[in-house]
């Protein structure tokens, strides 16, 4: 978790921003890209390490965890055994329960925790709404729909952190054109999740913590779709 959060906060220097446009250039250079592809690395040898160990004591009727499950799919000598349950695509998968599960979840949470601190008359009224449909009963997802305000600021919260502007690397499924531009099948796209997240056209107020962009005029939720598209 600690090589994940120091590349996290790497990706927004001004070196892994150059080395996303000009990437064959930079990665001659010296700077912060350097040290993400070596923790990059340091994160595939401890993953290949760590499953590696449990295909030795690998018991397919007894499947501890999600590792096991793959390597049990490994085994099974099917086309899709070889095809989709190889080892490339193990690493990469628990690489991403890391880097998209645990990381970004935690980070929302201290968004979340951040913003309350910071704006109290939210946080009294979150409570509020809390303690009046939940009280002293265990949480149910029912619960929900009888929380709207606490249902806008937790997507407030999200809009608002934007805690990872660029999104992660996509690539074009097909030759496309877009503005203009003709990208060929493979191409690597960079969303900018940011441009979405604070655009007045779908905001009213971008710039500002504000739980009503996801609040009708009778104090309903109201989903609001850019949001969703831009995630």
């Amino acid at each position: 978790m600690s090589t994940v959060n120091e590349n996290v906060r790497s990706f927004g220097s001004i070196m892994i921003r150059l080395y996303n446009m000009f990437p064959r250039l930079i990665s001659l250079l010296p700077g912060s890209h350097q040290k993400v592809f070596h923790n990059f690395e340091h994160m595939k040898a401890f993953i290949r390490e760590v499953f590696t160990k449990q295909k030795k004591v690998l018991d397919v009727n007894d499947q501890r965890n999600l590792i096991d499950a793959f390597l049990a799919k490994q085994q099974e000598g099917k086309p899709d055994s070889t095809l989709y349950f190889h080892n490339d695509n193990l690493n990469v998968l628990v690489n991403n329960l890391f880097a998209a599960g645990m990381e970004t979840t935690s980070t929302t949470l201290r968004w979340g925790l951040l913003l309350m601190i910071k704006y109290p008359e939210i946080q009294k009224k979150v409570q509020n709404e809390i303690d009046r449909v939940i009280e002293s009963t265990e949480p149910q997802s029912e619960h929900r729909r009888q929380m709207p305000y606490t249902d806008a600021v937790i997507h407030e919260i999200q809009r608002f952190a934007d805690i990872v502007p660029l999104n992660v690397p996509h690539a074009t499924a097909k030759d496309v054109t877009f503005r203009g531009y003709n990208l060929p099948k493979g191409t690597t796209v960079i969303p900018l999740l940011t441009s979405a997240l604070r655009d007045k056209a779908y905001f009213e107020k971008p710039d500002e913590f504000y739980p009503e962009h996801f609040l009708d005029s009778e104090g309903k939720f109201k989903k609001n779709e850019h949001l969703y598209h831009s995630h």
